[in-house]
């Protein structure tokens, strides 16, 4: 029953391999006196939620515990729920923009990357990827927002191009020790999902989109090759002297590179003139596709790819996407 019927509310769920017993019900439960107060406030003008929380009783413990709650209740139904939904079904059709309320954390993180000394930058880093509770989650909620908020920063003249290269290394580094960290025993034992060659478009700087596809489309299986061609003649001769099921060019994920579209279709239109396989598949990826509000389909096609995909966890329903068009 809806005790406060005017107030948005969302359904926080139990696992379901925990039992439903007395300390599961306990550890579900709100803030102490966060109940008598929502009564207090109601019929009352909707106050802010930041005004809400500070006036509730100080807890600071169980103010830890509950927010540590709500981001793993959010965490489990994305991971088990929406994407496994909305992968299929969007594919390569329309952009997928799955970011979820952030975390308050993440608004300095960007401030953090470009500071002089990043120590503080990569203790928050751990805290976040630890709670993110896997490569794909890290990648999705951490890493790559926290490339477009550097990116933000630009656009707003806080910071320099060079800070934000500077911020994307350190969450590139970030990234390999986590990435050294993780499971490897997940990973399939033969490779036979084909060859995949994935680079940067030749004269993007920012190379973490290709670092962290390289490392997703490896997890699954691929014989993975990633290169940094320094100009689209080093990239056709890749095509030229070894066979690639598919190509994955990428784009800055923190810059909006808008204005790179015709030099993309360029490049793209010399790999399939140049490629051994005529049928080859290429995927694009970068923050233009992200932020993209337009059908995707048709800016997909206007630099002549088979697909994109908007986060490194879509690399692989991207690139499968298309190959079934193919």
């Amino acid at each position: 029953v809806r005790c406060f019927p005017d107030w948005g509310m969302k359904l926080g769920d139990r696992d379901a391999s925990e039992r439903p017993d007395a300390a599961n019900d306990a550890h579900m439960s709100p803030p102490h006196n966060l109940i008598e107060l929502l009564r207090s406030q109601q019929g009352m003008p909707h106050a802010s939620a930041t005004e809400l929380w500070q006036s509730a009783p100080a807890q600071p413990a169980f103010e830890h515990e509950f927010a540590r709650l709500d981001h793993e209740i959010l965490r489990r139904v994305v991971d088990s729920t929406v994407l496994p939904q909305v992968t299929p079904r969007y594919g390569i059709e329309q952009p997928l923009h799955v970011e979820a309320d952030r975390d308050p954390r993440m608004a300095s993180l960007a401030r953090l990357l470009v500071a002089a000394d990043p120590a503080e930058a990569f203790a928050l880093l751990d805290v976040l990827h630890a709670e993110a509770g896997s490569l794909r989650a890290s990648c999705m909620w951490v890493s790559e927002p926290a490339a477009r908020d550097l990116g933000d920063l630009w656009a707003s003249d806080e910071v320099s191009e060079f800070d934000v290269t500077l911020g994307l290394g350190r969450l590139q580094q970030s990234f390999r020790k986590l990435c050294l960290e993780a499971d490897h025993n997940d990973r399939p034992q033969e490779r036979l999902r084909g060859r995949i060659l994935i680079a940067p478009l030749p004269g993007e700087q920012h190379l973490m989109g290709a670092v962290f596809d390289a490392e997703m489309m490896w997890r699954e299986g691929w014989d993975t090759h990633c290169e940094f061609p320094e100009d689209n003649a080093t990239l056709i001769k890749l095509v030229k002297r070894q066979w690639f099921d598919v190509v994955d060019l990428s784009l800055s994920l923190a810059f909006n590179r808008e204005d790179w579209m015709p030099r993309m279709a360029q490049t793209i239109a010399d790999v399939r003139r140049a490629s051994l396989n005529p049928a080859l598949v290429v995927v694009v990826r970068g923050r233009v596709f992200f932020d993209h509000d337009g059908p995707l389909p048709e800016l997909i096609h206007s630099v002549g790819a088979d697909g994109a995909s908007t986060a490194a966890v879509l690399v692989v329903p991207s690139f499968q996407a298309s190959a079934a068009r193919s």
